[in-house]
C-alpha cells in the first residue's frame, strides 16, 4: 500500500501524514508516514503471530512452509481467478499485485485461471516461480515501502516482464502485453506466452 516507515537522524518535525515516531537509543527516530491511514502499530509482549490480525495470515512466500503442496491443497474448490488467489494473504503473505502478476508471467499461466483448475505441478511450479520472483527483487535491491531519509523512498530500478506494460511488446515473444481486471484490480499478461 502506501504506508512506510522512515529512519531519521536526530529530531525531525513531523509532517501531515507521519503518525508515529519511535525514538531509538541510537538517538535515531523510526517513523510512520502513512497517507491513505491503513497501517498500524500493535505492541505485545505475547507472541505476534498469534495476534487477532496476523493469525490468519498464510505462510511467508520465501520460507519452507510455503510448497506447492500446500498452495495445492488450498486451491481445492476455490472459485477465484489465480492472481487474485496469490494476492490473498490468507493463503500467502505479502504476494502484491506486481510481484503476482510477474509471477504468473514465469510460470506460463493466465492470472484469470481458476485456481481449482491449477494442477499439483501447477502449484509447484507457481510457488518456485513466485519464490524466484521475489528472490531476483530482493537481490537486485528492491524494496517499494522503506525510506531511509525525509521525502526519499528507496524505489529501484525494475525489469518487469508484464506490470504496468500494456501495449508494449512481450520481452519473451515480441507479442503485445494485454491489460485486464480482476475485480478492481488492473492485471497484465502475454496471452502467448501465459496459457
Amino acid at each position: 500500500m502506501t504506508g512506510h516507515l522512515r529512519i531519521l537522524p536526530g529530531e525531525r518535525t513531523p509532517g501531515p501524514h507521519d503518525h508515529l515516531d519511535i525514538l531509538l537509543s541510537s538517538g535515531v527516530i523510526l517513523r510512520l508516514n502513512d497517507v491513505r491511514r491503513f497501517g498500524s502499530i500493535h505492541w505485545t509482549t505475547a507472541n505476534p503471530l498469534q495476534h487477532e490480525l496476523l493469525s490468519g495470515i498464510g505462510p511467508e512466500p520465501l520460507t519452507e512452509a510455503f510448497t506447492g503442496r500446500y498452495l495445492f491443497e488450498r486451491t481445492r474448490g476455490r472459485r477465484v481467478a489465480v492472481q487474485r488467489f496469490i494476492m490473498d494473504a490468507s493463503v500467502v503473505a505479502g504476494v502484491g499485485n506486481i510481484y503476482a502478476a510477474e509471477s504468473l508471467f514465469r510460470c506460463g499461466l493466465l492470472p484469470t485461471t481458476l485456481a481449482r483448475e491449477l494442477s499439483e505441478a501447477d502449484c509447484e511450479l507457481l510457488v518456485r516461480c513466485i519464490k524466484e520472483t521475489l528472490a531476483t527483487s530482493i537481490a537486485t535491491g528492491r524494496s517499494m515501502d522503506f525510506a531511509r531519509e525525509e521525502k526519499k523512498l528507496a524505489y529501484f530500478p525494475q525489469q518487469l516482464y508484464v506490470y504496468d506494460r500494456a501495449g508494449k511488446p512481450c520481452r519473451r515473444c515480441g507479442n503485445t502485453i494485454e491489460r485486464g481486471r480482476l475485480g478492481t484490480r488492473s492485471t497484465f499478461f502475454c496471452p502467448v506466452c501465459q496459457r
